[in-house]
């Protein structure tokens, strides 16, 4: 209370004149200090997050009926690609033998797990992992096991791999 003395003390000296524009002057900070402290901070605010709003929803207008095309063309892809477990072997047959590498092949067989191996000898890998990528995608088909062994020339490897459908 002792801190309060002085300024109680100047007040009281000031006239009503003084006391009527100190407080109307107050006021009028206090109005500036509440109107850009918080108002028009808010104020902006809100309107950053009405135009990221409005922005989002146009995106999702435009998104939608490409998301639906985009599905209708792939279960149109995947039904006209789909293969049965017995046809398998025989698409990974035709399928390798339209490689570059066909002539690695040293082994296709039927495995038990209704899969198929394969083996390979001085394979360039990079082409057998575009080949396996494209036959996961046209036709749902994944690896099941993969072993590599380094050959003496640079990014070729002697692999045995089984694939099976996608479950």
């Amino acid at each position: 209370m002792n801190m309060l003395q002085p300024i109680g003390h100047w007040w009281q000296q000031r006239s009503q004149q003084e006391h009527f524009i100190l407080g109307v002057g107050g006021l009028f900070v206090l109005v500036i200090i509440v109107y850009f402290g918080i108002a028009s901070p808010l104020q902006t605010q809100v309107q950053t997050v009405q135009k990221e709003w409005q922005s989002n929803r146009q995106l999702l207008s435009w998104m939608q009926p490409r998301v639906q095309a985009l599905q209708g063309q792939q279960s149109v892809t995947q039904a006209s690609q789909a293969i049965s477990a017995s046809a398998l072997l025989v698409t990974v047959d035709q399928s390798v033998k339209q490689t570059a590498f066909a002539n690695t092949v040293t082994e296709l067989s039927q495995s038990s797990n209704n899969g198929v191996q394969i083996r390979f000898k001085a394979v360039p890998v990079d082409a057998l992992l575009q080949w396996l990528a494209m036959l996961h995608t046209k036709y749902q088909v994944d690896v099941l096991q993969f072993s590599a062994q380094p050959n003496a020339t640079l990014g070729m490897a002697d692999v045995v791999l089984t694939v099976a459908l996608k479950k």
